[in-house]
């Protein structure tokens, strides 16, 4: 079966191509399908990921950003076998559509708006979504909710990543989707090993990693005295943080993935921060970013994390036997739904 992924595949942010990767291999790996990507992307999305974080007078800073997004752009092309993204659709001959995951049914996001092609307008195939999300969208800020709920009838399965979305597509079509994992749960990609010996030499001694850009100064001055009583190291990576101990940019979704892993501690205010953190059984902390809190929401309830924001932080690690069974349960609802979609006419 011939199967397309609708997502925004062609990322600059670790996790977008981290669970977009996932989700392919996933698919080709355990149900054997012949996927690919769906090339098209918006032009402000495209023009977003090549010039973000370059709005700098620092020199030595956008240089790192430059190289940063080079070796992106060659692992995008060369590991993960990516297409080049086009501001076209073209169609092809398709057998199913999967949309999902991430934000790709935010229609208030400056970079996409409402795009009615990430909801399906137009294909008229056998379409399903997997951990589709709404961001932080809501139904107080769309003029295009017809439109919108004409969409979503002709889905044949529908999967979410959060109870924000669900409550949303509930309210269009007066169904509850189920709320699934994020892809990159699902498995990991043999090409994404975890290992490099560039990045080890730089993070020799143990360390604390620090993923994301929004950090109150109240939670800046809780990391720093962190580090500090604990005698390790800041690292940052994917953003650069003045407050850290050290910068790594220059890493691609394989390096990042070894940081995550090879830390002591992890401070994220990002969603794949705190998917991958606890993929990888990281004691981690969250700064709560109000943009990603509708994302994040129902993952740190449903799975006791409520005391893993920074506000409250201290010497209280994660017991992840605690919910061991519930989250393997959760993981094989996600894991069924595709199996049931992908066999359903």
């Amino acid at each position: 079966m011939k199967t397309e992924i609708v997502t925004f595949y062609w990322s600059n942010n670790y996790g977008a191509l981290l669970q977009a990767v996932t989700l392919k291999e996933y698919l080709k790996k355990f149900h054997n399908q012949d996927v690919s990507f769906n090339n098209y992307l918006p032009k402000k999305l495209i023009y977003k990921e090549n010039i973000s974080q370059l709005n700098r007078n620092n020199l030595k800073f956008i240089l790192r950003i430059i190289q940063k997004k080079y070796l992106l752009y060659k692992w995008k092309l060369n590991i993960a076998k990516f297409d080049k993204p086009n501001l076209n659709y073209n169609k092809k001959d398709i057998d199913l559509y999967i949309y999902g995951s991430d934000e790709i049914w935010n229609y208030t996001s400056p970079f996409t708006g409402f795009d009615p092609f990430f909801f399906g307008k137009g294909n008229d195939k056998k379409k399903i979504s997997y951990a589709a999300s709404l961001g932080n969208a809501s139904l107080k800020n769309t003029n295009y909710l017809d439109e919108i709920k004409n969409c979503l009838k002709k889905f044949t399965h529908i999967s979410v990543r959060d109870d924000n979305t669900q409550k949303f597509v509930k309210y269009c079509i007066n169904i509850n989707p189920k709320i699934v994992l994020d892809p990159c749960f699902l498995c990991t990609p043999d090409f994404i090993s975890g290992e490099n010996p560039k990045i080890k030499n730089l993070s020799s001694q143990k360390y604390i990693l620090i993923y994301g850009n929004y950090f109150t100064n109240n939670d800046i001055s809780k990391i720093i005295e962190f580090s500090k009583k604990n005698e390790m190291n800041l690292i940052s990576t994917g953003f650069y943080n003045k407050w850290s101990d050290k910068n790594i940019l220059n890493c691609d979704p394989n390096d990042f993935i070894y940081l995550v892993k090879n830390s002591e501690f992890v401070f994220t205010s990002m969603f794949h921060g705190v998917m991958l953190s606890y993929k990888y059984k990281k004691n981690f902390w969250i700064s709560q970013d109000p943009y990603r809190s509708n994302k994040l929401n129902y993952f740190v309830n449903y799975l006791d994390l409520a005391n893993r924001y920074i506000d409250v932080l201290g010497k209280i690690e994660i017991d992840y036997n605690l919910n061991r069974n519930k989250f393997e349960d959760w993981l094989s609802i996600s894991k069924n739904f595709l199996t049931k979609s992908l066999s359903d006419k």
